[in-house]
């Protein structure tokens, strides 16, 4: 119980916290490395479907967004106990790195998807610059006596809008862009904390990232609909519309907990 507790106490900080870098508590990180008796499941190798790393300059300076899809192929639930985005020269040699703990949901079902996205990557303009691929590494481990009820699935439809408006520190172009969701809770119970994730995809369908939000301290009446806004950073926008591989579809997930 005290695990489960933890691990939903990290989802909500990487959603609600993705504009500054998470400060992870002691307890949490010994849980997430191996240690407080919190972790006593087997490596596990979990797939990872998709990845998109964009580095830009915004209005605050240089900065990037990686985003995953992470998939358990096992037949027992997994976790992610870490994953490392390495950043590579043309030689392939490791410029700097960035660690990610954890995912959402945080357990992964046999057969289940989750969710990966660090948003505002520390990167020195510099580095960025010399950065000709990335590399991707995911830690999974089993949680073979986990009894955690899957999360509920519920209704959504989710429309992508963007506008270019003015950019009052310097010359880059800068956007507004949202993800709009109209979540229907069509469950008997109120629906606690519902997190949303917008897959963003270019006319191609290439994976360009996966913005998140999350409905703190929100119940969804039973057989009720909510309207929410899921940012999608200005800077990477702009980045991708000079690439001309500006979003073109999105695909939105909301998941609610289980109580814990």
């Amino acid at each position: 119980m005290k695990m489960k507790f933890l691990l939903f106490l990290l989802a909500a900080m990487l959603l609600t916290t993705s504009a500054m870098a998470v400060q992870v508590p002691t307890e949490l990180m010994e849980l997430l490395q191996g240690g407080a008796g919190g972790n006593n499941g087997e490596p596990i190798e979990l797939v990872v479907k998709e990845e998109a790393l964009h580095l830009y300059k915004d209005v605050i300076g240089p900065s990037g967004v990686f985003a995953a899809i992470i998939e358990n192929p096992g037949t027992v639930p997994a976790a992610v106990q870490s994953g490392t985005v390495d950043l590579l020269d043309k030689d392939g040699n490791v410029i700097t790195s960035v660690t990610i703990y954890g995912s959402t949901p945080y357990i992964i079902a046999p057969g289940g998807t989750a969710y990966v996205q660090q948003e505002y990557l520390q990167v020195s303009e510099e580095d960025a610059a010399r950065v000709a691929s990335h590399k991707f590494t995911v830690n999974g481990v089993t949680q073979p006596d986990d009894t955690t009820p899957a999360p509920a699935t519920l209704p959504v439809a989710s429309t992508y809008a963007q506008e270019e408006v003015p950019n009052y520190f310097g010359e880059e172009k800068n956007y507004s862009a949202n993800v709009t969701l109209t979540i229907e809770n069509n469950t008997d119970a109120t629906a606690y904390n519902a997190q949303a994730f917008s897959v963003l995809r270019n006319k191609d369908g290439k994976l360009l990232t996966v913005a998140t939000t999350m409905a703190n301290d929100i119940g969804i009446l039973p057989g009720s609909k909510i309207e929410m806004q899921n940012r999608v950073n200005g800077g990477l926008v702009a980045k991708l519309m000079a690439e001309q591989s500006e979003p073109a579809t999105v695909e939105s997930v909301v998941l609610v907990m289980p109580e814990l």
